[in-house]
């Protein structure tokens, strides 16, 4: 089994690519070739495949086994586009291998959260970006990834929102945040000191913070293997279902996608009213923990009937 050159590629591919490239090279030497390899790839059959993915999965490394099997389908499927094999082994095996297991990201109970946010408030020895990037992560309920790479220009303060582009979505479809005015005065906050940067939530001009500054943010507070930044998504699900929010404005905020797309496209309108005020009331719920008050109880009443 040997890789095809795609077209176009040359010695000389787009920056990032290349890496890409090289990684899935690597994971197919370490994970396929052994066992495959030296077979033509019109002659390697749904079975002796298998074989090597169930290796693959003895090891404990599940999702490793899912992206192996996704790539190697892709690249029957390439060669059976180039004339080089009649069909695809790898067709339907998916169906027959262990599911990875889905992660599960430390996270804080609403409890364990006001002593947090007290902490994260008063904290000194974190850059002030990165500190209140983590902060409008939380009140946002966003991936850490949307927030490294979040620009000023997907910003209205005006209108109080964030459009993340498609390209930047896992979901790969345009998300619009209501922003709470909490939200919104991180953002003011900010303005004078990076606004003439290309990212938000940095000390670079040119650069985005690292994958890991948030997360170091979290241990410096003393949270390391008690939260993560991924997790504060959970925390903020968890306690809006259970305030009795509706379900549908919740995994629309956190960008899950809606199975019924005619469905999604026809509740869009509502769906933004019912989030902006919804975000609102976790951000005044957040600061009640914070301050320590009593928190003021959800009503649906409050945000019209929706």
């Amino acid at each position: 089994m040997k890789l095809l050159p795609a077209n176009g590629m040359g010695r000389n591919p787009i920056p990032g690519v290349i890496s890409k490239s090289r990684k899935l090279l690597r994971g197919l030497e370490k994970n396929v070739f052994p066992y495959i390899g030296v077979l033509p790839v019109s002659e390697i059959t749904a079975p002796e495949l298998l074989n090597a993915i169930h290796l693959i999965e003895k090891r404990g490394a599940y999702d490793v086994a899912k992206r192996t099997l996704q790539h190697c389908s892709s690249i029957f499927t390439y060669a059976i586009g180039m004339g080089k094999a009649i069909n695809n082994p790898a067709f339907g095996l998916s169906k027959i291998i262990t599911p990875a297991k889905k992660q599960n990201y430390k996270h804080l109970s609403a409890s364990e959260l006001s002593e947090f946010l007290r902490l994260l408030d008063e904290n000194e020895m974190n850059g002030l970006p990165y500190k209140l990037g983590l902060k409008f992560t939380i009140l946002t309920m966003s991936r850490p990834g949307e927030i490294r790479f979040a620009t000023w220009d997907e910003i209205s303060l005006a209108e109080q929102t964030w459009i993340i582009p498609a390209k930047r979505m896992k979901m790969k479809r345009e998300h619009l945040i209501p922003l709470s005015r909490q939200a919104v005065k991180i953002l003011k906050k900010l303005k004078p000191i990076t606004g003439e940067f290309k990212y938000i939530f940095t000390n670079r001009p040119s650069h985005p913070m690292s994958e890991n500054t948030m997360t170091g943010v979290i241990k410096s507070l003393g949270y390391k293997g008690k939260a993560t930044v991924h997790g504060f998504r959970h925390t903020a699900s968890t306690i809006l279902n259970e305030a009795g929010f509706n379900q549908d404005w919740i995994e629309r905020q956190l960008s899950h996608l809606d199975n019924n797309a005619i469905r999604e496209t026809y509740n869009k309108a509502k769906y933004i009213e019912g989030r902006t005020g919804m975000l609102q009331w976790y951000a005044d719920y957040l600061d009640s923990l914070r301050k320590g008050k009593k928190v003021i109880p959800y009503k649906r009443q409050a945000l019209g009937n929706i």
